[in-house]
């Protein structure tokens, strides 16, 4: 796959759009694309949007189950020199959280919050923790964005970086009472026993919802 990104500035509050391109070859399939969040509403005037290409993908399905991956590098944004146009039937816009990326990793019976970087955060978010009870037997590798609102329910990542270097338990849960966080979820990577990254973008789509 070749990923093209392009960021570009709006009038307004900060407001920007930002796309990203699919195609060629299957030599990127060990990466997970970049979608964000599906509830546009949450957003205010200061967000911004990200644009995916939703065209078809290279299907590489290998037969039987497959064991889950330790780990799966996060696909990064990648800056373009333009801003592609198409409709939507190519596009998909959706939000720019301003909040820290997160894999979640679940094998039916430990849960583990992973940062881009490859740093265990299960620990600093324990309500984020609480997911793997509501996967119940599912093993499964979400790729997805922690983020804070503030009181007008805009992201905030100042509120976010109030949870972000917090280590002790105690100051752990004191944080968590003061500024709660969420986990917007914008892709499925494996699930039960399937590698899902071979799969166009509609396809992990529908496959979110089991």
């Amino acid at each position: 796959w070749k990923w093209n990104w392009g960021f570009s500035e709006r009038k307004g509050r900060g407001t920007a759009v930002a796309m990203a391109r699919v195609g060629g070859n299957s030599s990127e399939l060990g990466k997970s694309s970049l979608h964000l969040s599906r509830t546009a509403a949450l957003c205010g005037a200061g967000c911004a949007l990200w644009a995916m290409m939703i065209g078809s993908a290279v299907k590489m399905r290998r037969k039987g189950r497959e064991a889950m991956p330790a780990w799966i590098e996060p696909m990064k944004a990648l800056l373009a020199a333009h801003v592609p146009v198409g409709g939507s039937d190519e596009w998909a816009f959706e939000i720019k959280w301003d909040g820290v990326r997160a894999l979640s990793f679940y094998d039916g019976k430990t849960f583990r919050l992973m940062s881009r970087n490859r740093l265990d955060a299960t620990f600093r978010y324990p309500e984020i923790a609480a997911l793997g009870k509501a996967l119940g037997k599912r093993s499964v590798i979400l790729d997805g964005e922690i983020i804070a609102l503030d009181q007008e329910g805009n992201p905030s990542f100042p509120l976010l970086q109030t949870r972000m270097n917090v280590t002790r338990p105690e100051a752990v849960l004191r944080a968590a009472k003061d500024v709660e966080v969420r986990y917007v979820l914008f892709d499925v990577l494996y699930l039960n026993g399937e590698d899902l990254r071979g799969l166009p973008w509609r396809e992990r789509r529908e496959r979110s919802s089991e």
